[in-house]
Formats: structure tokens, sequence, C-alpha cells
């Protein structure tokens, strides 16, 4: 079967929407079916910290029937499934409320692990990982490997293990192994190191004084060795390695660090993917078409988009319009990086099918 360009477009999408539940008439439900979307990432709240529903209430049926759907929806290029994404780290990011209507588990803190025996992890990771293959997701944005930085956003949430780069390494490897024993992708997160940083998802964040480069990417050195499924890039400022761009838009910190730095025993070669391009810290500076572009020729493959921090969703046409539209004029982005072509898209997309065919 030919997959068209638009197709392999559309496979590098995670798209984030409103409901829970969906019929096929539903826009979303019509570009899983005509345009093969790559997948979906289901929230709890319509905003951030807002408490009105998105996607998941506290009734289990409810969510089950909904990745149901989602996940039987007939596409035209169905040899790859659809992403069912969320972000299930525990603790205060857990998305998936306990209640007397579910069956979904209490969860300790990314922190409160830290200070604990590993076997405390290992626990909670394999019934969380259970409860997700149960409830239909296959990818889910964790662990967070950010090291924990007293008064900064992520220490605020407790959302690091601790600042000691080996305890890191330790509980996410465990949290990956429980992760892909259930068939769902593990997501490191967020790279090159967000630990230090003010929250993004408001606005401009700096890192450039307190990133340190090797305690800061010794989890991810490990983990790539050990083969992990995915990593996911921040949209943190750091002049240590980019005057111009947040990493997310780096082609320096995605390209030139990640995926071709040998002397630091990186060298990825597999799926990266963005955190919500819709985040202040890039939509407060770019407008709709720099990031997409951004993103790609920096060397993303997975572009989320969470249409969920924005006054104005993104359509998925026109995202599939403004790249389709780049690849044929060969579109370049910035000098320091090469052209978006038909070659590069192809990349991204044999990337995102071959970690697409662990859950097949």
């Amino acid at each position: 079967m030919t997959v068209t360009l638009r197709e392999k477009i559309a496979q590098m999408l995670i798209w984030g929407f409103d409901g829970i539940s969906l019929s096929n008439s539903n826009p979303l439900c019509q570009s899983i079916m005509q345009h093969g979307l790559g997948g979906v990432i289901l929230f709890k709240n319509k905003a951030y910290g807002d408490k009105q529903t998105k996607n998941i209430n506290l009734d289990s049926n409810c969510l089950k029937s909904l990745t149901t759907t989602l996940q039987s929806l007939p596409t035209k290029n169905n040899s790859l499934p659809l992403w069912i994404s969320i972000d299930y780290e525990g603790g205060l990011v857990e998305r998936l409320t306990p209640s007397k209507t579910n069956d979904y588990p209490n969860t300790a803190s990314a922190y409160l692990l830290g200070q604990k025996p590993f076997e405390l992890a290992r626990r909670q990771y394999k019934n969380m990982a259970e409860t997700l293959a149960n409830y239909g997701f296959n990818l889910n944005f964790a662990p967070n490997v950010d090291l924990y930085y007293p008064n900064s956003f992520i220490a605020s949430k407790e959302r690091a293990y601790s600042n000691d780069p080996n305890i890191v390494y330790e509980i996410a490897k465990i949290f990956c192994q429980e992760l892909k024993q259930n068939k769902i992708i593990s997501c490191l997160k967020h790279f090159p190191g967000h630990g230090s940083a003010a929250d993004t998802h408001k606005g401009y964040a700096d890192v450039t004084k307190t990133w340190k480069q090797q305690p800061e990417i010794y989890p991810y050195q490990k983990l790539i060795n050990e083969n992990s499924s995915s990593i996911m890039i921040a949209h943190v400022f750091n002049h240590q390695l980019d005057e111009h761009y947040p990493a997310s838009l780096s082609y320096k910190t995605c390209t030139n660090l990640l995926r071709n730095n040998n002397s630091d025993n990186l060298s990825y070669n597999g799926v990266i993917f963005s955190d919500d391009l819709q985040m202040g810290a890039l939509s407060n500076h770019f407008n709709i078409k720099q990031i997409l572009l951004g993103a790609i020729s920096a060397g993303i493959d997975g572009l989320v988009v969470g249409n969920n921090l924005s006054d104005k969703s993104w359509d998925i046409t026109e995202v599939i319009d403004i790249i389709e539209q780049a690849v044929l004029e060969e579109y370049v982005f910035a000098p320091d990086r090469p052209a978006i072509t038909k070659e590069r898209i192809n990349e991204s997309y044999q990337r995102i099918k071959s970690l697409k065919s662990f859950l097949m």
C-alpha cells in the first residue's frame, strides 16, 4: 500500500480534542479516518488548572468506551495503530483520579518514590501500567527524568525523583520496564533537562545558568543504551546549546546533541516527541507556521498539539497543509539546518512506523 505525503505528515500528529464520547461524524474521527492521524492525547481537565472535564471523568466505563471507539476507527492506512496517549506520571500528574466509580490506583509522587526503596516504585508502576493497558492506552508520556531542583516548577509538583541522576535512572528504568511489559510505549522527558526551569505552560523559561550537561543527560545516556522507547523535548531556552531557539525548535539540541552526539553516548535514532506545541513558551513568541516547521526542521518526529492551553484550537487540515506546502517548497527554516523535504518527512514516518510495530 502506497502511503501519501499527507498521510505520512498526519502520522506525525498527536491531537487533543474535547469530549468524553465520540461518533464517527465527529471532526476528530473524520480526521483519523480520512487523514490517518497518528494519535490522540487525553486530558482530565479542559485547560491547565481547570476542573471542567475534557476527556476523562470519574466513570471508567466511559473512558473504556472512548478509547475503544478511537482504536476501532477504520483508516486508509490500516497497518498502523492509533496512538492513544496520556500524561500519567503519578502523584499530581495522574489524569486518572481514583474514586468509587472506577478502579484507578492511588499513586505517590515521583519525589516521594525517590525517597523510598525501589520495590515501592515497582509495585506502583506495575499497577499503573496494567491500568493503562486495561483502558486502551498505548503511549504514556512518562517517566519524567528531570533532576530535582528546589523551588522550580517541576519540584513544586513533586515530579522529579531526585537530584541524584543515578536514582532518577534506576526508578525511570523500572517505570519503562513495567510499561513495556504491558505493551505501552514509554517516553523520557523533558530533554535536555527541565528540572531547574519555570513553568513552560505559561511562558519563557531559561535554564542557561542552572543546567548542567553531564548529570542532566545521564539518565538519557543510560536508558537510550537500554532501548527505551521515545523521548520528549522540552520548550526550555538554554543558551549553552542554542542562542536563538528553545530546545523544541533547536536543531543544535534535537539533532546535534541528541541524534549525532557520539562522545556523550547518545546517538539516538528513535522517535522524538515535542512537548505540547501550544504552550506559552512557544506560542507567546512564535506563530503556528514557525512552531510547526521549526520543530520538524529541528529533528522532531511526533508533534503534540493538546488543544488544551490555547484560546483557539488548531485545525488538523490546516496543520497538514502548512507542513505539506513547506515540503513542496523544500522550505529552509534557518541557515544552520537542512531543508524540509519528502526525505525528512519519511525519516520521521519510518521511525514512527518502527515504534508502532511494537504494538502490533
